[in-house]
This record gives structure tokens, sequence and C-alpha cells, in this order.
């Protein structure tokens, strides 16, 4: 990102705010895309969807659900 919120050579947490972006960029494309679109323009091998919605799950593991919400409402206003 050009930007980073918390810079990236403090150990571990430099990497969150990569990693919280990351899954609001993958719970948009999830939410606000329509499904048959996401297929009929992947080139990829396999269903864009379960492999998006298995990276998502997967990422949202390591963050705490009180910061998404904080963090998806803050963008709402935005």
């Amino acid at each position: 990102m050009p930007i980073d919120l918390i810079p990236d050579f403090i150990p571990v947490i430099g990497y969150m705010d990569d990693l919280v972006f990351v899954v609001l960029g993958l719970n948009l494309i999830l939410n606000d895309i329509d499904p048959k679109i996401l297929r009929d323009n992947w080139s990829g091998e396999g269903d864009i969807l379960a492999q998006l919605q298995k990276i998502s799950a997967m990422a949202e593991g390591f963050l705490d659900r009180n910061l998404l919400q904080k963090i998806k409402q803050w963008l709402r206003k935005l």
C-alpha cells in the first residue's frame, strides 16, 4: 500500500493494517458483487467464491471482530 497506517518494520502489528484491508476488500467482493459476474470473469482454476470465502474466513480468524466492525462503520461514513 502506498500509505501504511502502521509501518511494516514493527514486528507482528506492522502487518495488521494490511491484513485488515485485505479482509475488508475480500468481504466487499464476496458481499457486493453478483456471484455470477465473479464466476464469469474468473480465469483461474476452481470456484472463485469458495476460494475467496476460505481466504476471508482464515484472515478474519486473525483479527478482532470489534476492530473489523469499527473500521467498516468508519468506511461507511466516508
